[in-house]
């Protein structure tokens, strides 16, 4: 187990292939996985400027904690702006979507509930 990891360490994977609701996402691998807890899972992601994703409802509760960039944020019926700082709380089976709405990159912290490595089940995407 890796206790420190630095940003050099970790690796990205673009998010852009069928199944999966996203312009210019990317992920990281799980940062915080089985070999620390089986509870939740952690990863770090980002939307590049312009970048977005389709509405869409997953099978799990995540959490995301903005640590550069702005945007916005769909769920349900409701939009909200986040800036670094926000805290957003996804229940699993809830609809939403994220925007980059700034000039760099938006990034942030996703929590699973329970564990799950972004890209490996499609989602039930609700836009095309």
């Amino acid at each position: 187990m890796d206790y420190v990891l630095n940003p050099g360490d970790i690796s990205w994977h673009r998010l852009e292939k069928p199944g999966f609701p996203g312009i210019g996402f990317e992920f990281s691998e799980s940062v915080v996985d089985a070999d620390y807890t089986s509870v939740y899972s952690v990863q770090l992601s980002k939307i590049g400027p312009g970048g977005k994703s389709k509405l869409h409802r997953d099978p799990y509760n995540h959490a995301f904690y903005v640590t550069a960039g702005s945007g916005s944020v769909r769920i349900g019926k409701d939009s909200w702006d986040v800036e670094v700082g926000s805290v957003i709380k996804i229940p699993a089976g809830e609809i939403h979507g994220f925007s980059n709405t700034g000039e760099t990159d938006l990034e942030f912290v996703v929590i699973y509930d329970p564990p799950y490595v972004a890209g490996t089940d499609p989602v039930q995407t609700l836009e095309h």
